[in-house]
């Protein structure tokens, strides 16, 4: 017989000795398997030391009966989690408890694609690398699976774009790849400003920050995105007196404009300014406060030009026009001589004198030359580059006209023959007067008034008083006659000479 620990058949009985005569041999031992596997798949161990009979000896009459006593086998399914390298990475599963054997199993319920560690560190399945059969029926004993997993890692990447999303920087590996678990914290890579490779300045928005900026790598890629606005900025131009006092309206000389964009104010650098209320100022160069030109920067750029006030040079006063000279006075018509009364007969005069030469006119005094006009002084030059415009040349006075020449006296009237005296000795004949010199031109500006030639009147004879007395009478007579004659040699003298 062949029964498990309860009595209970396990399998059919076996005979092992027919029937015989009694004392024939029998040996049982044949017919003792060590194990027992029943229909429905159990297995079942022999139990040496709890035989029952004799397993060996002689027939007796009746029936020998001997039972082999079996306990069952049972069988259970362990599951095991290592890496790449046979360490194991996570507790063995029981897949199936211990069981009879031939209870079927299966421990695909007991695989994970993932496994995290203690230490946070995550691990991912490789199924092509399973020792074991994953499903199956229980055999004596344990049963073993293996999954064998590799370590998944992690990175953690910090993007920078603008508020339209555009990247603004190259990305920044915060954390390369690590075990995960592996603490991060990206606030180190957080730059409050950037600026781009084209020159503009972008400054952060913390609250819009995308991601967790610190924690722990998690499988795959980690992403932080910082987002940035643009910064901008303008340049303003000033212009003041030496005292900081504005003295015109401020220039935008660039509008707000990216950071990075080239300006230059030199074309906002006037060389003067003329205030509303006239008042000139010159640039002082080398006083300029600030850059002229360079890159517009965050905020505003100041420009300060700095202008002294010009000093005007007072123009030289125009030298007076010259008077007119005066024309000289027209002569007087000389007095036509009286008709001589009729002379007695005259005694023989005396020999006259030789009448007095008359005076040589006087040269009018050559009027004295005008000073010349003393030179304005010269403004003192002003400093660089502004010059002050040179005064102008005080316009030349226009040329006097040229006195008229006074008129030639008129020729007196020659008087009529006196009867014929006797005959008298010929007086000499007196020189003509020189004509009066032409005074000359006078220089400009101021014109002299040219002096009065000197009439060459003709000394008039004087009439002698009727004395009454004969002798006296007639020596007057003598000498009329005389100065009449010599009169009318010097008239008929000065007719030829125009005559020629």
């Amino acid at each position: 017989h062949y029964v498990d620990e309860s009595g209970n058949p396990i399998a059919e009985d076996v005979t092992d000795t027919p029937e015989s005569s009694t004392g024939t041999s029998y040996d049982t031992t044949d017919n003792k398997p060590k194990t027992i596997t029943t229909k429905d798949g159990k297995t079942y161990e022999l139990i040496p030391n709890k035989t029952k009979g004799e397993e060996n000896g002689t027939v007796v009459p009746g029936t020998t009966e001997v039972t082999y006593v079996y306990k069952e086998v049972k069988g259970d399914v362990i599951v095991h989690y290592v890496d790449e390298s046979g360490n194991p990475i996570a507790e063995d599963v029981t897949d199936t408890p211990e069981s009879s054997t031939g209870t079927s199993y299966d421990t695909t319920d007991n695989k994970p694609k993932t496994i995290t560690t203690k230490d946070g560190k995550t691990y991912e399945l490789i199924p092509n690398k399973t020792k074991g059969e994953e499903n199956g029926t229980v055999v004596p004993g344990t049963t073993e699976v293996t999954y064998v997993y590799k370590e998944v890692k992690g990175d953690v990447i910090v993007h920078y774009v603008d508020e339209s999303g555009n990247p603004i920087a190259e990305d920044v590996t915060d954390t390369p790849e690590s075990s995960t678990g592996t603490s991060y914290d990206t606030t180190d890579n957080k730059p409050k400003t950037i600026t781009t490779k084209d020159g503009k300045t972008y400054e952060l928005i913390p609250n819009k920050t995308k991601g967790e900026e610190n924690g722990t790598v998690v499988p795959g890629t980690t992403e932080v995105t910082y987002v940035y606005k643009e910064v901008k900025g303008d340049v303003i131009v000033h212009y003041v007196d030496e005292s900081g006092n504005p003295i015109a309206e401020d220039v935008t000389d660039t509008p707000e404009s990216s950071t990075g964009t080239s300006y230059d104010t030199t074309d906002n650098k006037p060389k003067t300014i003329t205030t509303k209320d006239g008042k000139t100022y010159e640039l002082i160069p080398n006083m300029t406060k600030g850059e002229e030109n360079g890159t517009v920067v965050p905020g505003t750029t100041e420009v300060t030009y700095v202008y002294k006030l010009k000093e005007v040079p007072t123009p030289p006063a125009d030298p007076a026009e010259p008077t007119e000279p005066c024309k000289p006075e027209e002569p007087s018509e000389p007095e036509k001589p009286s008709e001589p009364s009729e002379p007695s007969e005259p005694s023989e005069p005396s020999e006259p004198s030789e009448p007095s030469k008359p005076s040589e006119p006087s040269d009018p005094g050559k009027p004295s030359e005008p000073s010349e006009p003393s030179k304005p002084s010269e403004p003192s030059e002003p400093s660089e580059p502004g010059k002050p415009s040179e005064p102008s040349e005080p316009g030349k006075p226009s040329e006097p006209s040229e006195p008229s020449k006074p008129s030639e006296p008129s020729e007196p009237s020659e008087p009529g023959e006196p009867s014929e005296p006797s005959e008298p000795s010929e007086p000499g004949k007196p020189s003509e007067p020189n004509k009066p010199a032409e005074p000359g031109q006078p220089s400009q500006p101021s014109q002299p008034t040219p002096e009065k030639p000197v009439s060459n009147e003709v000394q008039k004879s004087s009439m002698l008083p009727n004395t009454g007395e004969s002798d006296s009478m007639i020596a007057w007579s003598a000498a009329a006659l005389s100065i009449l004659v010599g009169l009318g040699l010097v008239a008929t003298s000065r007719k030829e000479d125009e005559e020629v």
